[in-house]
C-alpha cells in the first residue's frame, strides 16, 4: 500500500498519510524503516510530501512504513568527488552517503553544481533513496537568508619543503622562516604546472596556498609561475602584489627581527615584517613597534609575496 505523507506531529511521533484512494491512515513513526540509510542516527527525517509503502493487518493498522525518499540533513564534513560520495554530520552522529550520478546538486545560487562546488562546513540537505543513494542535493546555507560566517582565504606564498605522500600532507616555508603544515584533501584545488594531483607537488617548488582562516583547511595550492602570470594579467603590468586580509591576535613579537605573529581564530599562525613603510595604527598616541602588545587583537594587509606588513590596525 503505497501514499503520501501529508503531515507529521514531530511531538507524538504521528503522521497522517494519504493513499493512492483519497482515503487517509494515521501512523506511528517509530515503525518508519530507515535501514537503507545505515548509521545515520538523529540525522534522517520524514516530511509532508514523502512517499512511503505502508504494511498493514487485516485491521487496517500500519506495521511497517518503508520510506521511498529520506532527508539527511546537517553539517557536510567531507567531499570526496572522486569517490562521488559526501559525509554529513548532525548532534554528534555522521554519515557517509554515495551521490548517484545523475544527483542535482544545488549549492548557492548555482543550480547545476557539482559535488567540487559544495563548500565544507555548509549546511546541506540531501535526498536519499529506497537504495541509498543521494538524488538531490543541495547547500541549505541560503535558507538562513546567507547570513552563515565566511571570511575570506588567506594567501601566502612559500617552498614545498616536504611532501608526504602517505598523509597527504605539505610543508610550506615561508619567506620570513615560518612553516605551515597543510592537508591536502579531495576538495583541495591544485593548479600546477604538471599534473593537476597530489603526484604533481614536489620538494622545491614554488607555491601560493589558499588557506580557510576559519577552518584552517587547505583550499588551493598554484604554482607560483603560473600565479604570478595570472597576478601580472590582474594588475595590467602594474607588479603590485594581491594584499591579503589578515585578522586575529598578536601571539608573538621580535624586536630585533621587526616581526609580528598573529594567529587567527582558527589557529593558523603567521609572522609578518614591520618595515619603514608599514602604516600602524595603534590607537593611541604612540604608534610604533614598541607599542605593540601580546594579546593585541589586530586586522593586517600584508604583501604575501614577501611577508611585509602594509598595514597594520588595532582591532577596537
Amino acid at each position: 500500500m503505497q501514499g503520501v505523507l501529508q503531515n507529521v506531529d514531530s511531538i507524538s511521533g504521528e503522521a497522517t498519510v494519504q493513499l493512492k484512494d483519497g482515503s487517509t491512515i494515521t501512523i506511528d513513526l517509530a515503525q518508519v524503516d530507515l535501514a537503507t540509510v545505515s548509521g545515520v542516527i538523529g540525522a534522517a527525517s520524514l516530511e509532508a510530501g514523502d512517499e512511503v509503502t505502508l504494511d498493514v493487518d487485516q485491521e487496517g493498522h500500519a506495521q511497517k512504513v518503508k520510506a521511498h525518499d529520506t532527508e539527511v540533513k546537517g553539517a557536510l564534513t567531507a567531499v570526496d568527488p572522486a569517490a562521488s560520495t559526501i559525509t554529513i554530520e548532525r548532534d554528534g552522529a555522521s554519515q557517509t552517503l554515495t551521490v548517484n550520478p545523475t544527483a542535482k546538486v544545488e549549492a548557492g545560487e548555482n543550480e547545476h553544481a557539482t559535488l567540487s562546488d559544495l563548500a565544507i562546513g555548509a549546511q546541506v540537505e540531501a535526498k536519499v533513496d529506497a537504495a541509498g543513494l543521494v538524488v538531490k542535493l543541495e547547500d541549505d546555507d541560503e535558507e538562513d537568508g546567507g547570513e552563515h560566517e565566511s571570511a575570506d582565504p588567506i594567501k601566502a606564498t612559500g617552498t614545498l619543503t616536504t611532501v608526504n605522500a602517505d598523509a597527504h600532507t605539505i610543508e610550506v616555508t615561508h619567506p620570513d622562516g615560518t612553516v605551515d603544515t597543510l592537508t591536502v584533501t579531495a576538495t583541495t584545488k591544485l593548479d600546477l604546472e604538471g599534473p593537476d594531483t597530489f603526484v604533481g607537488l614536489s620538494v622545491g617548488m614554488a607555491v601560493v596556498t589558499n588557506v580557510d582562516p576559519l577552518t584552517g583547511a587547505l583550499l588551493k595550492v598554484q604554482d607560483r609561475e603560473g600565479h604570478d602570470k595570472d597576478a601580472e594579467q590582474e594588475n595590467s603590468g602594474s607588479g603590485n602584489a594581491e594584499m591579503r586580509e589578515v585578522k586575529g591576535t598578536i601571539t608573538g613579537l621580535d624586536a630585533d627581527a621587526q616581526s609580528v605573529t598573529i594567529t587567527s581564530e582558527s589557529g593558523v599562525a603567521g609572522t609578518y615584517t614591520v618595515t619603514g613603510s608599514t602604516q600602524l595604527d595603534l590607537k593611541g598616541d604612540n604608534d610604533t613597534f614598541g607599542a605593540l602588545e601580546v594579546g593585541m587583537r589586530v586586522e593586517a594587509k600584508v604583501n604575501p609575496l614577501t611577508g611585509e606588513l602594509i598595514e597594520l590596525d588595532v582591532d577596537d
